[in-house]
């Protein structure tokens, strides 16, 4: 059994902030062009736990934590307010259906907070660690391969990683079309296998994760212009079209109208759902995340509309 009784530092309060922020804070640094996101350390991040009285707490030791606080990135000079970027997307994510990690916005750390989907509550009200593998772990590619241009897994492989392992593979491979699509419409060219988890069941059963990760890299200048995995061969999201979903739909053994209409449900549910997002993150930013996020909006629309009249609903 995994976990132990967890003790936890207490105080460590999003108002007080020295303490977390100190934990979260790294230099700006310059951008190399067509940098990833999830180059190693571009990204600052901290285990806390939150429980029902909603105060943040910095585990000890090897306490598991509930959830992770991820301030904005500072090490890409030219990223900017990714903790919004962040929120918005996987809020967005979460209404068209796509099963997503839970996140919130927190405007003292001005941090993007998201869920754990890997702890459980045991009876005795401890908390419990789910065991999880990404794809890249269950490929057997080493870490830092994890981009299919690197020599990571593609759409294919993940595609039969979920039929090997998931429970209900018919269920989540319908996900993992969707989490494609999407990624394509929001903008998010860092969606690489490593980004994709199986994790054990309460119970019993393998499921495909709750979705994390989730941002608009193609937003800013100067990060990767190409997708992480390639759809029908291509890469560069602008040029993917309706003559690659034939060969999308070999890949994944599905058919091509199964990935159309999957597509056109996407296409129909983003606009909405992506503005009640940033109604719901917006209130909490301040006035130059506001621009971000407005700027996030009109990005993500034209891109859903413009792959959409490319590649055909």
């Amino acid at each position: 059994m995994l976990g132990n009784d967890i003790i936890y530092h207490e105080g460590a309060q999003f108002e007080a902030g020295p303490t977390m922020k100190s934990r979260c804070n790294g230099g700006r640094g310059a951008v190399d062009r067509g940098a990833r996101i999830s180059l190693a350390g571009a990204q600052d991040k901290a285990s806390i736990a939150i429980f029902d009285d909603g105060v943040p707490r910095l585990p000890r030791g090897t306490a598991p934590a509930t959830h992770i606080l991820k301030p904005d990135i500072k090490r890409l000079s030219k990223v900017w307010h990714s903790a919004a970027n962040e929120a918005i997307i996987m809020l967005t994510a979460a209404q068209c259906g796509l099963p997503t990690a839970e996140v919130f916005y927190e405007r003292h750390t001005r941090a993007c907070v998201v869920r754990r989907f890997d702890r459980f509550a045991r009876p005795d009200g401890t908390l419990g660690r789910l065991i999880q593998y990404d794809l890249c772990q269950l490929a057997g590619t080493v870490s830092d391969k994890k981009y299919e241009k690197e020599g990571g897994p593609g759409i294919a492989a993940c595609a039969e990683i979920i039929r090997a392992y998931s429970t209900q593979p018919a269920v989540e491979l319908r996900a993992f079309v969707s989490w494609i699509r999407f990624n394509l419409c929001a903008g998010n060219n860092d969606s690489h296998a490593k980004n994709l988890a199986m994790v054990e069941v309460p119970g019993g059963g393998v499921a495909l994760a709750p979705f994390y990760d989730l941002m608009c890299t193609r937003l800013y200048p100067g990060l990767s212009q190409e997708f992480a995995f390639a759809v029908g061969n291509a890469t560069r999201p602008g040029l993917i079209s309706r003559r690659h979903r034939p060969t999308m739909a070999t890949e994944l053994r599905m058919r091509p109208q199964f990935i159309a209409r999957v597509a056109l449900q996407l296409a129909q549910a983003m606009p909405p759902v992506l503005e009640a997002a940033v109604q719901i993150v917006s209130p909490m930013l301040p006035h130059s995340a506001k621009v971000l996020a407005t700027r996030l909006k009109n990005f993500v629309l034209s891109t859903t509309a413009k792959l959409a009249a490319r590649v055909g609903q």
